[in-house]
């Protein structure tokens, strides 16, 4: 796990949302939205019962595409699709086991009871 988050930190998307970050850092809300009225139809999301609206961050489009960016560099599409198949991930370092919980609630429902 450890070895994963150095290699996250140490990547180029990273280093882009660090120095991203650092440009955009006294960005004001109020300004955001002057700058992109529609901004609080664009920038949320609903389904399944559940409203999250992202347009009161203060994130721009730059940053969505920086942080897609990240995703892609860390390989985070395989990473969900292995959770929800229940797969177990393992520290290289200590040798244990490290499984998000619907992962682990996966495996337990698909094992045969003893």
């Amino acid at each position: 796990m450890v070895e994963a988050i150095a290699s996250l930190i140490e990547s180029r998307a990273w280093k882009a949302l660090e120095v991203h970050a650092a440009v955009n850092r006294n960005l004001h809300l109020r300004d955001i939205f002057a700058q992109d009225p529609k901004r609080g139809v664009r920038l949320k999301v609903e389904a399944v019962g559940i409203y999250l609206d992202y347009s009161k961050n203060r994130i721009i489009d730059e940053t969505v595409a920086l942080l897609l960016q990240l995703a892609v560099e860390s390989s985070l599409h395989s990473r969900i699709d292995a959770m929800f198949r229940g797969e177990r991930s393992t520290s290289r370092r200590s040798g244990q086991f490290c499984m998000f919980p619907c992962a682990l609630l996966k495996r337990r429902r698909s094992s045969p009871r003893e």
